[in-house]
């Protein structure tokens, strides 16, 4: 089952993620890692609190589609030696095609049932990296 987030641009110019909704509200932030993965019965609840609010409605990106899919794994493994920002790296990432993105796109494509939250997402994928590749620590410098 494809998950989605729902994202849109505040009266700003910010790109905004539903990081919560009710039969009667929809909770928008600019924070990535707070918005929340919709299942097809969720986008049909919040159209129709959107609708109650008298909003537009959003657009939903299918996970496995969503151009920053690898952005929350990234932020864990960060503190791990690794070097997906290699600029050898750089344009495969660019592409979805390097060992991050790809093991993101698998997971959301076949894995993503029981977990709610695009920060969780990135952790889980985070774990499945740091085992599969040994990823090993940055030491700590002061």
């Amino acid at each position: 089952m494809s998950k989605y987030i729902g994202k849109d641009s505040d009266r700003y110019g910010n790109i905004i993620y539903v990081i919560g909704f009710n039969e009667d509200e929809v909770e928008f932030s600019t924070d990535l890692r707070k918005a929340i993965l919709l299942s097809d019965n969720d986008k049909k609840l919040v159209g129709k609190a959107l609708k109650k609010q008298h909003k537009p409605n959003i657009q939903y990106v299918k996970l496995e589609k969503f151009d920053s899919i690898h952005e929350t794994t990234y932020n864990v493994l960060s503190d791990y030696e690794q070097d997906y920002y290699a600029v050898e790296n750089v344009a495969k990432l660019l592409r979805h095609e390097d060992d991050m993105s790809l093991e993101c796109i698998e997971f959301a494509k076949n894995q993503i049932d029981n977990v709610a939250t695009f920060k969780e997402f990135g952790e889980i994928v985070a774990n499945i990296l740091i085992e599969k590749f040994n990823l090993q620590k940055k030491e700590q410098t002061l």
